[in-house]
C-alpha cells in the first residue's frame, strides 16, 4: 500500500515535466484523476493458481504421452529381439546338423552305375546336371 500511494503522489509530477518536454498545448494535456484506491491490502493468487493448474495438467499430459511413446518403443523392441530369438533358434537345429552328403550318380569305368559311391578305379558322377571324375578307392590285391 505504501508503494502505491508513492506511485499516486509522483505520477502528476512526471506527467507534467513529460508534457512540458513535448510541448503539448494546455488543452491537449492528460491529468490524474484517482477514481478507486484500496485502502488494505489483499493477496490475489487466482492467476498464481492458474498458472500452477496449468503448468500440473501439462506436466501429467507430457508425462502420460512420454511414457506410452516409451512403452510402444521397448515394446516393439521386445518383439524384434524375440522375432530375431525364434529365428536363430530355428536356424541352429539345421546348422548342428551334419550336411547330407549329395546323391551322385557314379558310373565306373566298367560301365556299371550304382548309387552311392564306388568302390572302382575312376568313375564319373553326375551332380546338379555337372559331370567330373572323381577318384575312388580301389579295391585290388
Amino acid at each position: 500500500m505504501e508503494l502505491l500511494g508513492e506511485v499516486v503522489r509522483v505520477i502528476p509530477a512526471n506527467l507534467t515535466v513529460m508534457q512540458d518536454q513535448l510541448r503539448i498545448p494546455t488543452f491537449s494535456r492528460v491529468e490524474v484523476m484517482t477514481i478507486v484506491q484500496d485502502h488494505t491490502a489483499v493477496l490475489l493468487i487466482k492467476d498464481q493458481l492458474r498458472v500452477l493448474l496449468a503448468a500440473v495438467a501439462g506436466g501429467l499430459a507430457v508425462t502420460v504421452l512420454v511414457t506410452a511413446l516409451l512403452d510402444r518403443v521397448m515394446i516393439s523392441r521386445r518383439k524384434r529381439r524375440d522375432e530375431r530369438r525364434n529365428q536363430s533358434s530355428n536356424q541352429i537345429p539345421t546348422l548342428l546338423q551334419e550336411p547330407e552328403a549329395p546323391h551322385l550318380e557314379v558310373q565306373s569305368s566298367a560301365g556299371r552305375r550304382a548309387a552311392g559311391p564306388s568302390k572302382g578305379n575312376v568313375g564319373s558322377a553326375i551332380a546338379r546336371d555337372q559331370e567330373f571324375d572323381i577318384p575312388t578307392a580301389t579295391s585290388n590285391p
